[in-house]
């Protein structure tokens, strides 16, 4: 959320999933996490092309924040 160059490699980062294991390969589940949660003045990234990009992946997205400890708990169940 807070880090734009992150974002922006998350494309390479899932065509080296693909080439390895497959997107599509029904055994893997992906995620997509949004950290920095409660930083929401230093967002850089917009919510909707999270979204948006782990819709393309079909990957399930989650906002968290390790620090304050929002939404962990929700991403490990």
């Amino acid at each position: 959320m807070t880090n734009e160059d992150s974002f922006n490699l998350i494309k390479i980062w899932m065509e080296s999933i693909a080439e390895s294991i497959g997107i599509k390969n029904k055994q893997y589940e992906l995620f997509l996490i949004a950290n920095n949660f409660d930083e929401f003045e230093k967002r850089v990234i917009n919510r909707s092309n999270e979204k948006y990009l782990s819709s393309e992946y079909n990957a399930k997205y989650f906002e968290i924040s390790c620090m304050k400890k929002i939404n962990i708990y929700e991403l490990l169940i």
